[in-house]
């Protein structure tokens, strides 16, 4: 692994001559850097699903991430420079320009959208393609083979005479390259698509409101805890840390689907919209690189539509959605997060770990419980149930699904019923330094349980003296769709169960 330096005074000799013809704006590192512009197309191009690529659309692929693959990881343009921008290991060098991702807040989806966009830039040049763009991995389609990782990413040698494919990583789960599937509930998008604000409040599509980027915090949205995150965890391997994650080629296509997802949640209208009148969302300007090894900067108003903004569309889009940016944005606010007023109704606390197999976790309901949950089904409360104090030291190889009152006796509960609260899967919930082994200490994961227990109650399912908490880890599944009995590498604990009430202001 290459473990060269790269400097300050490095980053400006390489980079600054190539940037000479850009306006120069918004300096960072002390320097003025390039204002990002994107080329105009007309018509955008398209991103497809990588199941309906042409043999000459992979081949155009493989060449372009093989010429990345091969420059030297001081250069920007190079596959493990581009990777750094995402996370890096310790060890691994340092750069101003690494290790700026956003996770954990509204900034998740705006930041990765332009990351995918200047990585398509990269990938299109060295590919020698001009109509070359990212495909996407859309796992949630409704066919098992779907959930299976692509077939152009799982061959170690392509070609007669054979030759390695540089799609092809040894390092993800046992048995991922050889056509085991994600699990059901870790591509499952309803939660996160049904849900019609981007930020506030403790569950949103986008992500908490954050007073400034921060590589990771832990306020995130829907779509970023489910499919997102349980997807990384399941991949596993270099997916499986934020550190290495950029690494791997399916990286590239997952974050390609979750890009398309967001215009998939805005075109379904009903009041969903990005937060376009928050100066905190659309004032930052973050660095990426061009083609030519320019550093620039973009916004978020830069890249609300990626058909007119960014000249590509996916193969699913509908008509151009996106919004502007407002004239007058709402002023940047000190808090960092949705202040809404929350209060306390029950709690266990003790230390709980998680393993192979199901755990659950009862929780006493006092009086002051019953009668707030009672009120649920004609309040506008939301009830949250928050685990907390979490620490793990590795990838544990599963997600856990979580799930409310659950029966006795089911070994193998079904996500799609009625007790089924959502998934805790561990990735990126907090600062991504130290590696892949490094303690995480102190997370917590938060479950808007309101429509759970509504439902519950509706179906006397309810019980009204104790609320048990059933943890199920589930890893890949067997090729033919089979269930494969989870082995947990690393197992989770924690230390606190709250049920929480969350009232609108």
């Amino acid at each position: 692994m290459n473990k060269q330096l790269f400097t300050r005074r490095q980053f400006l000799q390489q980079t600054g001559g190539a940037g000479g013809a850009l306006l120069l704006e918004n300096p960072i590192f002390g320097d003025g850097l390039g204002v990002a512009s994107a080329p105009t197309r007309t018509p955008a191009l398209i991103r497809k699903d990588i199941d309906a690529l042409t043999g000459p659309e992979i081949t155009a692929l493989r060449t372009g991430v093989s010429v990345m693959q091969s420059r030297s990881a001081s250069s920007p343009t190079s596959w493990i420079f581009q990777a750094n921008i995402h996370g890096f290991p310790q060890g691994d060098g340092s750069n101003p320009a690494w290790r700026k991702c956003q996770h954990g807040s509204f900034f998740f989806l705006a930041w990765h959208r332009m990351y995918l966009y200047f990585f398509e830039r990269i990938l299109r040049a060295a590919s020698g393609s001009q109509n070359l763009t990212l495909p996407y991995w859309n796992y949630s389609k409704d066919t098992t083979a779907a959930r299976a990782l692509p077939p152009p990413f799982r061959a170690q040698t392509i070609g007669n005479p054979p030759a390695s494919n540089p799609l092809y990583v040894a390092q993800r789960a046992p048995g991922i390259n050889t056509g085991s599937l994600l699990p059901p509930s870790a591509v499952q998008t309803g939660l996160a698509m049904g849900t019609l604000n981007f930020t506030g409040g403790a569950f949103n599509f986008g992500g908490r409101t954050a007073p400034a980027p921060a590589n990771s915090a832990g306020g995130g949205g829907r779509l970023e805890f489910q499919p997102h995150n349980a997807v990384h965890v399941q991949v596993g391997g270099l997916m499986g840390s934020p550190s290495w994650a950029a690494r791997d080629p399916i990286f590239w296509l997952h974050h390609a689907n979750i890009d398309r997802l967001w215009n998939q949640w805005l075109s379904m209208g009903g009041g969903r919209a990005s937060p376009v009148t928050s100066a905190q969302w659309t004032t930052p300007a973050f660095t990426f690189f061009t083609e030519t090894g320019a550093p620039v900067t973009m916004s978020a108003c830069q890249i609300l539509n990626s058909a007119t903004q960014l000249g590509y569309r996916y193969d699913t889009d509908g008509a151009p959605v996106g919004g502007v940016c407002a004239t007058t944005p709402t002023p940047p606010v000190i808090a960092g997060v949705s202040a809404v007023p929350q209060q306390t109704i029950a709690s266990r606390q003790g230390n709980v770990t998680l393993g192979d197999q199901p755990v659950t976790v009862s929780v006493a309901l006092g009086t002051q419980a019953k009668a707030a949950l009672k009120a649920a089904a004609a309040g506008d409360k939301t009830y949250l149930l928050n685990i907390e104090g979490i620490t793990y030291t590795g990838q544990s190889g599963a997600h856990f699904e979580v799930y409310l009152n659950l029966p006795a006796g089911i070994s193998e509960p079904d996500w799609k019923g009625p007790h089924y609260a959502g998934n805790l899967a561990l990735f990126g919930m907090r600062h991504h330094g130290g590696g892949s082994h490094a303690a995480h200490a102190g997370l917590k994961h938060t479950f808007d349980i309101t429509e759970v227990a509504r439902n519950l109650r509706a179906r006397n399912l309810w019980n009204e003296n104790r609320l048990s908490v059933t943890f199920v880890a589930r890893g890949l599944d067997n090729p033919d769709g089979t269930r494969r009995k989870p082995k947990v590498m690393a197992k989770p604990k924690f230390t606190l169960i709250s049920l929480v009430v969350e009232s609108p202001q």
